[in-house]
């Protein structure tokens, strides 16, 4: 044993046993504060959760769930968006993030979770779900679950062109099924609407725990999904979920129908045509006039009496076969599913998926190109431009 002690091996193996840093936390160290990090993706029902944050805030502090202010006493900010943080989050950039005046209230937040015993952090944003890194600078120290909600890719992407259609987004094409033919085969076009499971990972080497909620398998299962996101994952809110929040949140109003919404933007290309002014970007984002589609429609049908458009199925229609998309959707979903990520699911239903894509994929969508070269609908379009210069007076018509 002598001569084991007193040789270099020897000696290197007692060092390694006995002088080795003791890396165990102490009896008395501090429990890490806990974080959740809701990170989406778009057209997942972000806004109906973050409604719920911003009507119960009372009731997520009384439970020690801190939610960040833009300043201290002030609202509540349901999510931080890229125009808090001056793009930051889209384009990973530290630097720029770190210098703004947005990382003042992120820093005054944390500092406000950490000092209070107890406390748990609570953020909300689509966006940052392309921004793990910065969120790993920002949320250092604290024990973090990322909470992700799953919905049907086709779906998804469908109900994402019919809000760009609400808001005459600039991107959108004539149509919604173009448009998911298109972002298929170039994500990106619109890369935001195509999160990749390579952020997940970039998620895993920082983050405690996942939490990946399918909405359309709680859906088939009959749970509400703030439920399953505040009572199940969060162990909050469950005397209010656990009833239902559908008649107590102010949820988003069903958009019109996408024959509305494609003739509203028909509208709106022949305005610019004729050289009606853009307005600024508002509630319904950069019309070329300020008039709402329900305001439209009236008028349309109001000057359409008597001719073929006088009833919307009477519009010209084109048929798309999305089944590609489908078969696309479908693999999503199982690659997704025997990913490591697989046991993180909640009310994952495969059926369900599958069955929500196969109907999105069932659409016959508006002609508006033959529309807008039909003399009885540019007929109908110059009275509406009449109405809107008298009202408006849209000074370059």
């Amino acid at each position: 044993m002598k001569a084991f002690f007193t040789s270099y091996f020897g000696l290197l193996v007692f060092c390694c046993i006995c002088c080795r840093p003791n890396t165990a936390l102490p009896d008395n160290a501090p429990e890490r504060p806990q974080a959740f990090l809701h990170v989406g993706p778009p057209k997942t029902g972000s806004t109906y959760l973050q409604d719920i944050m911003e009507k119960f805030p009372k009731q997520l502090e009384s439970q020690h769930v801190l939610m960040p202010r833009e300043k201290p006493g002030g609202n509540f900010v349901k999510h931080f968006t890229l125009r808090h943080l001056d793009t930051a989050l889209a384009y990973e950039s530290h630097k720029h993030f770190i210098n703004s005046s947005s990382y003042g209230v992120y820093s005054q937040y944390i500092a406000q979770v950490v000092a209070t015993p107890g406390a748990k952090a609570l953020l909300s944003d689509e966006d940052f779900f392309n921004a793990p890194l910065l969120l790993k600078e920002l949320l250092s120290g604290f024990d973090v679950t990322v909470i992700y909600v799953y919905r049907d890719e086709l779906s998804r992407l469908l109900s994402g062109c019919n809000q760009m259609m609400k808001t005459s987004h600039d991107v959108l094409i004539s149509s919604c099924a173009s448009f998911i033919q298109v972002q298929h085969s170039s994500p990106h076009v619109n890369p935001g609407f195509f999160p990749e499971q390579s952020n997940l990972d970039a998620f895993k080497s920082w983050v405690k725990d996942f939490k990946i909620i399918d909405m359309y398998g709680a859906m088939a299962a009959k749970q509400d999904l703030g439920h399953v996101f505040f009572c199940e994952v969060m162990g909050v809110l469950c005397n209010l979920t656990a009833n239902g929040l559908e008649d107590k949140v102010q949820t988003n109003p069903a958009i019109h129908s996408e024959k509305i919404l494609l003739l509203r933007r028909l509208f709106d290309q022949y305005a610019k045509r004729r050289g009606c002014p853009s307005t600024p970007h508002g509630s319904h984002g950069g019309h070329f006039v300020d008039e709402t589609s329900d305001d439209i429609m009236i008028q349309f049908f109001k000057f359409a009496k008597g001719t073929a458009y006088e009833s919307p199925q009477d519009w010209p229609l084109i048929t798309y076969n999305l089944y590609p998309q489908v078969l696309y959707s479908m693999e999503h979903y199982r690659n997704f599913r025997d990913s490591e990520y697989g046991a993180s699911f909640l009310y994952g239903n495969g059926t369900a998926n599958n069955e929500a894509s196969v109907k999105a994929s069932q659409r016959s969508e508006l002609n508006s190109f033959a529309m807008l070269m039909d003399p009885v609908v540019q007929n109908i379009f110059d009275k509406i431009l009449h109405h809107i210069v008298k009202k408006k007076k849209c000074k370059h018509y």
